[in-house]
């Protein structure tokens, strides 16, 4: 048997007043709920009885969004954590981009030779791409490359 908008309203106002207050888990509840009751009224034909079973099977509500928020909190407690390492990977990124501009500039000038920097040509090319090309400063990230650097999509 379906559940008509009446009983299912009377079901979400139901699950907010027993504390579920996050809009994605009422819903996630609400569904289940709904899905639970709908098999229980086949058995049952009072809507009432059927509603009562079923929240005993589920428990409280309120141990579930406690469940939910400490989830929700040792999250980003995690993503601050590894947020320090990335971090530390972008600043490291960054030095070997400056490294690489100016390792063949300085060794070019410390020994008065041209053909030093010429050779060194490629290090000053990664260089750039690095330092200006493949970090983001505004977001503070390193930007992907691209899966391909053809404009043309390869089909088969």
């Amino acid at each position: 048997m379906e559940l008509n908008k009446r009983q299912i309203k009377a079901i979400e106002w139901d699950i907010m007043q027993n504390g579920i207050y996050h809009s994605s888990l009422r819903e996630d509840v609400l569904d289940h709920i709904c899905c639970l009751m709908e098999q229980e009224l086949k058995l049952t034909p009072d809507f009432k009885t059927a509603y009562l079973k079923v929240r005993k099977q589920m428990g409280s509500l309120r141990t579930l969004q406690y469940n939910t928020d400490e989830e929700v909190h040792s999250h980003k407690r995690l993503e601050r954590f590894v947020k320090i390492p990335y971090y530390l990977c972008i600043l490291m990124y960054f030095f070997l981009g400056t490294i690489m501009v100016c390792l063949p500039i300085v060794l070019s000038l410390a020994y008065m030779n041209v053909l030093i920097l010429l050779g060194g040509s490629p290090l000053l090319i990664l260089g750039y791409i690095i330092i200006f090309k493949r970090i983001d400063y505004k977001k503070l990230d390193i930007i992907p490359y691209k899966e391909s650097f053809s404009p043309v999509k390869m089909t088969f």
